[in-house]
């Protein structure tokens, strides 16, 4: 007689698996419909955009614009999310001053 209960699997959790047919939807961080959609989005903005000419674009035109886009990026990074023993700064970026 077999015991019912909680399986022990060690697999991937169904949330967490990977779709395996076309009506797969899986919400959250497993959502792989959106995150197919975003990375192909970007790859296309990458190949097809001058992204240096956008960046320079896009830089404060006088001083008193660089110091509202500081501001505004303070005040957006007081409300993100810093996991435990992180510092809150970029890995692996390198802002030009």
């Amino acid at each position: 007689m077999k015991k019912r209960g909680k399986s022990k699997s060690k697999g991937p959790s169904s949330a967490r698996a990977a779709p395996t047919g076309g009506d797969a939807k899986v919400q959250g961080e497993g959502d792989y419909a959106a995150d197919r959609r975003y990375r192909q989005r970007t790859d296309r903005f990458l190949k097809s955009t001058d992204v240096e000419a956008a960046a320079r674009e896009a830089a404060p035109k006088s001083g008193a614009e660089a110091r509202e886009m500081a501001a505004a990026e303070k005040q957006g990074r007081a409300h993100a999310h810093v996991p435990s023993g992180r510092t809150g700064k970029s890995r692996g970026v390198r802002r030009e001053r």
